[in-house]
């Protein structure tokens, strides 16, 4: 059987900087931690595997195919990513909605994937307020939520416990098991 996500020395720099260098690794299990202080290279890592980056020597494989330019492979893909990205005026709700429709979603399987995804993510109270007036750790769940909402079969998480207190890690915790006992493949970046 062949590991959901393969690479073979695989390498990137940005000029001087290398930030992955040589890495051979299978993942096949429900839950990974990429674990390590900041500039370790699980970021670039991740990016790698979704395709973001070119490798600059190596290859990566998720599902056994390439993922760079691939919709074959980056469909079966969620991805929360550490930075935000948000129209701050547009809600939790409006922000998971309209990236399921980007993504090819009709009008109502939009909704009840949105729907869902917050409820998953304890967001469903607040997902019609505006983002402008979320908490750090509130951004961090309906950005999962949107990264859930097409119900991927690999999920990557980076750093997916920023901003979260102490109870809003324990319920990340208990998710990213749920998920993985529902037959979902977590990766998780974190210096925690």
């Amino acid at each position: 059987m062949t590991a959901m996500i393969q690479a073979k020395s695989l390498s990137k720099w940005f000029g001087e900087v290398v930030a992955v260098n040589n890495l051979d690794l299978d993942i096949e299990e429900k839950i990974t931690g990429l674990l390590g202080p900041n500039g370790a290279g699980k970021s670039t890592f991740i990016k790698l595997a979704l395709g973001l980056y070119a490798p600059s020597r190596g290859d990566v494989r998720l599902f056994g195919d390439k993922p760079r330019n691939n919709l074959k492979v980056l469909r079966r893909i969620g991805y929360c990513p550490e930075t935000d990205n948000f129209f701050e005026s547009a809600t939790g709700y409006e922000f998971v909605y309209h990236l399921n429709r980007y993504w090819g979603m009709g009008r109502k399987q939009a909704r009840i994937a949105a729907e869902n995804a917050c409820e998953l993510t304890h967001m469903t109270s607040r997902m019609h307020d505006p983002i402008e007036t979320y908490s750090k750790g509130m951004r961090q769940r309906i950005k999962i939520a949107q990264a859930l909402s097409a119900n991927p079969e690999l999920l990557f998480l980076d750093e997916p416990m920023n901003g979260l207190d102490p109870r809003g890690r324990d319920e990340m915790y208990v998710l990213i098991q749920a998920l993985a006992d529902a037959g979902m493949m977590v990766v998780v970046s974190s210096h925690i």
